[in-house]
C-alpha cells in the first residue's frame, strides 16, 4: 500500500507512516512485529517513521526501558536500508494498473437497469443494489495473489500486468489494447468484463457464464483444477490437483482457437466442468492468461500453485524474461527495486512462522550478487551468495539481495 501511494503522490510530498502499538507494548504487538513493520516501511521509501510504541496511558517514557532497548536493537537494520535511499528507487515487478477515478467508471449491480451487466450474487454484490462496497475496487487482490507466491509487483506500468475484478471497466479501449499487447493476467471477473467489451479475440477466451459455488448447475459444483499435459510447468505432473472449492464463483471459460488450456476444472466425481486456466498469444504481439477463479487471492495455496504462478509469469514475459522470482518456504514476500546507479535490490521477507530457505530464480544470473540477512532485532549480517536454498531466514526476517 505504501508503494502504491508513493506512486500516486505528487513530487515533494513525503510519506511518514505511523508504526502503531495501541494501547500498550508487548500485550498488543511483539517487538519482532514492530521491527518488521519499521523495516517494511523503510524499504518502501518512507521519509520518516512516526513511532507510537510506548503505552498510551503509561505516563513517562523512562518507565519503559524495554521500549528503548527495542528501538536500539532495531536501528542497525533501518540504517542499513536508509544508506541506499529507497525513495530514489523504482519498484519493479508485475504491474498493477489502477486509475484514481476507478469508482466513477465501474459498473455496479444497479447498472443493470441501464443496460449494463448485473453483478452475479455469487461475487458478493447484490443484483440491483447500491451498496457502497461495490465501489471499493483496488489492485490489492492481485497483489495478494502474486506477492504470497514470491512474485514482485509494482504500481507502475510494466511488461507484464495483472488486472482482477470489475476494475477492468475503468480503462478505456486504447488502454486495454496496450495491456493486451504485453503480458496480461486476468481473473474470471475481469475476463468477463473484457469479453463483454469485445476483447475476447485478444484474451483467447469467451466467458459464457459465472457460476456460484452454491448453484446447482449441471454437472454439479466444481471441486478441483487438474493440470493438463499441455501446461508448460516444470515439476507439476499431469493431473495434479489444486482445490477451487474456496471460490465463491467460477467463470465458465470457452477457449478460442489457439488458446492452451493449462488446467481444467472438474467436479468432486471427476467430471469435466470447464477450463481453469488458459494461455493465449494474440495478434497484438502480447500474451494473456485467464483464470476461471473470481477471487484468485482466496485459492488454496501450495507448492504446485506457486509453480503454476511462476510459470504463468514466464509465459507472459515471452522471450523477454526479466523478473527474479522467490521460492523455498511458503509466504515469501518480495520487494524489487532498481536504483539510480543501476543496482537492483530484491528484499524477500519470510512471513511464515517457520524459518525458511530462499531460492531466487534469475532469468539471467548476475555476475556478482551480494546478500545480507536482516534478522529481527539483530545486526545485519553478510549472507554470502548462496541462493540455491541457503541461508535460512527466520520468521519476519528479510534476505536482501543486490546485484
Amino acid at each position: 500500500m505504501l508503494e502504491a501511494q508513493r506512486h500516486l503522490r505528487p513530487a515533494g510530498v513525503g510519506s511518514e507512516p505511523e508504526i502503531e502499538n495501541w494501547p500498550h507494548t508487548a500485550w498488543s504487538k511483539s517487538d519482532t512485529q514492530t521491527w518488521s513493520e519499521m523495516v517494511a516501511a523503510q524499504l518502501s521509501g518512507a521519509d520518516a517513521l512516526l513511532l507510537n510504541v510506548h503505552p498510551t496511558f503509561g505516563a513517562r517514557a523512562e518507565r519503559y526501558p524495554a521500549v528503548g532497548e527495542m528501538l536500539r536493537r532495531s536501528r542497525p537494520a533501518l540504517d542499513r536500508i536508509a544508506r541506499r535511499r529507497p525513495a530514489e528507487a523504482q519498484a519493479l515487478g508485475v504491474g498493477l494498473p489502477y486509475r484514481q477515478d476507478t469508482a466513477a467508471r465501474i459498473r455496479t449491480g444497479g447498472a443493470a437497469r441501464d443496460g449494463g451487466t448485473p453483478v452475479d450474487p455469487a461475487l458478493g454484490a447484490p443484483t440491483v443494489g447500491h451498496a457502497l462496497d461495490e465501489l471499493a475496487v483496488d489492485p490489492q487482490p492481485a497483489a495478494d495473489f502474486l506477492l504470497r507466491y514470491g512474485i514482485p509487483v509494482t504500481p507502475r506500468p510494466a511488461p507484464v500486468q495483472a488486472l482482477f475484478g470489475p476494475a477492468a471497466w475503468a480503462f478505456d479501449d486504447e488502454e486495454v489494447r496496450r495491456m493486451l499487447a504485453g503480458g496480461l493476467l486476468l481473473d474470471g471477473v475481469a475476463a468477463a468484463v473484457l469479453d463483454e467489451r469485445g476483447f475476447a479475440r485478444w484474451t483467447g477466451v469467451r466467458v459464457t457464464e459465472t457460476v456460484g459455488r452454491e448453484q446447482d448447475a449441471a454437472p454439479g459444483p466444481y471441486a478441483l483444477e487438474r493440470v493438463t499435459a499441455e501446461a508448460p510447468v516444470a515439476g507439476v505432473p499431469e493431473d495434479t490437483g489444486l482445490s477451487v472449492n474456496l471460490q465463491p464463483a467460477l467463470a465458465r471459460l470457452e477457449p478460442l482457437d489457439g488458446a492452451t488450456v493449462w488446467t481444467r476444472v472438474v467436479t468432486a466425481e471427476g467430471v469435466h466442468w470447464g477450463a481453469g486456466r488458459c494461455g493465449f498469444a494474440n495478434d497484438l504481439g502480447g500474451r494473456a492468461m485467464v483464470l476461471a477463479a473470481t477471487r484468485p487471492q482466496d485459492l488454496a495455496r501450495d507448492d504446485n500453485g506457486r509453480r503454476l504462478a511462476h510459470a504463468t509469469v514466464r509465459f507472459l514475459e515471452a522471450d523477454r524474461p526479466r523478473l527474479p522470482l522467490a521460492s523455498g518456504g511458503p509466504y515469501l514476500i518480495p520487494h524489487l527495486t532498481l536504483h539510480q546507479d543501476d543496482v537492483h535490490r530484491l528484499a524477500v521477507a519470510n512471513s511464515s512462522a517457520d524459518p525458511a530457505t530462499v531460492r531466487v530464480d534469475f532469468p539471467s544470473p548476475p555476475d556478482e550478487v551480494h546478500a545480507t540477512m536482516l534478522a529481527p532485532l539483530a545486526e545485519p549480517a553478510p549472507a554470502g551468495c548462496r541462493l540455491n536454498g541457503e541461508p535460512s531466514v527466520p520468521h519476519r526476517g528479510w534476505l536482501v539481495v543486490e546485484w
